[in-house]
């Protein structure tokens, strides 16, 4: 078979294999940005597939976005002493006033949150699928295996869903009870 001619093989000295391509480049710092700069359009659109499968995500933070802003009374006894000082004259409610009405802002979800939040629980499933696929593919690229996009990552998500959909699982779970801690600490 009669090699075909280019540019590149006409100033090669001797023909490039994939072997060679991958052989020539170190492992160390400089290394990673040379293969990254060569696949950077693969892990592009590897993101873009990656973040349309995560779709669901966009929803919950949407949810939080569809919440109602409200001012309301900081105290719950600026109700009882308001009261009290309309029936009679010896409270003395001007004292207390300063101290008793400070507004606070708080939030509450309205019926487009939770309808949001509902979609938003498919990540459940979806998280550690995607994950399957995109690691999978990653390796791939950083091993210089031939990668086609859309049929590995799908197609490693169809081969190892069961346990892809449980650590899916755990790592939702675990980032949500992070996102618990630090706000109940928070204050």
């Amino acid at each position: 078979m009669k090699e075909k001619k280019s540019l590149f093989s006409i100033f090669s000295p001797k023909p490039i294999t994939k072997d060679d391509e991958f052989a020539e480049i170190p492992t160390n710092f400089k290394g990673f940005f040379v293969m990254f700069g060569r696949k950077f359009w693969n892990i592009s659109n590897l993101s873009l597939v990656y973040s349309l499968v995560n779709l669901p995500f966009i929803f919950l933070f949407l949810a939080f976005a569809c919440a109602k802003q409200t001012e309301v009374i900081a105290s719950p006894m600026f109700s009882s002493l308001y009261g009290f000082a309309t029936v009679s004259e010896n409270v003395p409610f001007d004292m207390f006033y300063p101290f008793l009405s400070a507004f606070k802002s708080t939030s509450y979800f309205s019926t487009a949150s939770y309808v949001c939040f509902g979609i938003a629980a498919l990540s459940v499933f979806t998280f550690g699928l995607s994950n399957v696929g995109a690691a999978y593919v990653i390796r791939g690229y950083n091993r210089g295996d031939p990668i086609f996009l859309m049929t590995d990552f799908f197609g490693t998500i169809k081969r190892n869903w069961k346990m892809g959909l449980i650590v899916g699982i755990c790592d939702i779970a675990i980032s949500a009870v992070l996102v618990f801690d630090y706000l109940f600490w928070a204050g």
